[in-house]
């Protein structure tokens, strides 16, 4: 089980991010942060390694960037996940335990259908003008 940090769009939509190494980010590196909407690490990444590679392409230089690119994305991805959630205008809710993203949504939702509902009684604010 991964602890998840669940978050929700003012339109209702909600995200799960794990805590911790990203192997997605580790391996994919450049297209998981496309595909996660990260569009400056996915780019410094990609063009980064497209440039060294297409220079140098016998020497380690590139190869060790792309090492440090996975163990960058591997350990900051989720991290940078988060905060481009929230720049997107979500927010943090809780967090749980879970096997997947889906399975801690889900445990998300299971748990605000159990909390107990209290009624918030608003009063009437009346302005009466002479």
């Amino acid at each position: 089980m991964n602890e998840y940090r669940v978050y929700k769009h003012p339109n209702s939509k909600i995200e799960a991010v794990k805590v911790g190494w990203s192997w997605p980010g580790a391996v994919l590196v450049g297209f998981w942060a496309l595909y996660k909407r990260l569009w400056v690490p996915a780019s410094v990444a990609l063009i980064t390694s497209l440039l060294l590679h297409g220079a140098l392409p016998f020497a380690n230089v590139p190869f060790l960037f792309d090492l440090v690119c996975a163990v960058a994305f591997g350990f900051f991805g989720n991290a940078w996940c988060e905060s481009n959630l929230l720049d997107r205008g979500y927010e943090s809710v809780g967090s749980a335990e879970a096997k997947t993203p889906d399975g801690a949504i889900a445990e998300y939702l299971r748990d605000v259908a159990a909390a107990p509902r209290t009624e918030e009684r608003i009063e009437p604010t009346f302005n009466i003008e002479n």
